[in-house]
């Protein structure tokens, strides 16, 4: 990746629109989630397509995002993790899919990808689609450069079997700005000593755009 943080936020507000419905496909829906919040950050919409038409839904969590409150006196790692595990879930359900599926790999969190288990997670993951019955796999898109994020695009793509052409991932907004304000109200971490990061204030590198291609079938 050589474009600057800056490049990738104007290539995001410059993608293109697009319908939630559009991007579902006819099966159940799979999201791999960096961190416990970017799967409302970031495919909020298709969520809520899934739940309104009773598609299975599955989430994939990356990371259990230990690491966003660097330096914090009052909140641990692992105190944390847990944390925002709970409220992941909240969330989740806060999008009208009480039902989901959670596949937690526990990754270490702005390592996901330099961890020895990372090579094992993408048959992890295949797994999950097909006890899912999926038929779309939602994740950042490869050119997102957080290296979480960047990672969890790379799992994708070792999850789904060479694909088509046309099945190449695009960068397209689809957003439902009032479902996602709902959901993240119930993932606000409480707030740490001065040293530490605020929770509930959004990712620490910006918004995530999620990509949805066909999962491997």
């Amino acid at each position: 990746m050589s474009e600057t943080y800056a490049d990738w936020i104007g290539r995001c507000a410059a993608a293109p629109d697009t319908e939630a419905r559009r991007l579902v496909g006819t099966g159940g829906l799979v999201v791999l989630s960096p961190h416990p919040d970017d799967e409302t950050f970031g495919a909020s919409a298709l969520l809520q397509e899934a739940g309104r038409t009773g598609r299975a839904v599955g989430i994939v969590a990356v990371t259990d995002g230990e690491a966003s409150h660097p330096g914090s006196r009052s909140v641990s790692r692992q105190m944390l993790a847990g944390i925002r595990r709970a409220e992941h879930e909240a969330a989740v359900k806060a999008l009208g899919v009480g039902e989901a599926r959670f596949l937690r790999l526990q990754l270490p969190d702005g390592g996901s990808g330099r961890d020895p288990r990372f090579r094992e997670a993408a048959q992890r993951v295949a797994q999950f689609c097909d006890a899912i019955g999926a038929s779309t796999l939602s994740a950042p898109h490869p050119d997102d450069p957080h290296p979480d994020h960047h990672a969890t695009a790379a799992l994708a793509e070792a999850v789904r079997e060479p694909p088509p052409a046309l099945a190449a991932p695009v960068l397209l907004r689809v957003d439902d700005a009032t479902c996602r304000r709902n959901a993240l109200s119930r993932g606000r971490s409480p707030a740490v000593s001065s040293s530490g990061r605020r929770g509930g204030q959004g990712p620490r590198h910006g918004l995530p755009c999620f990509a949805a291609r066909p999962c491997r079938r």
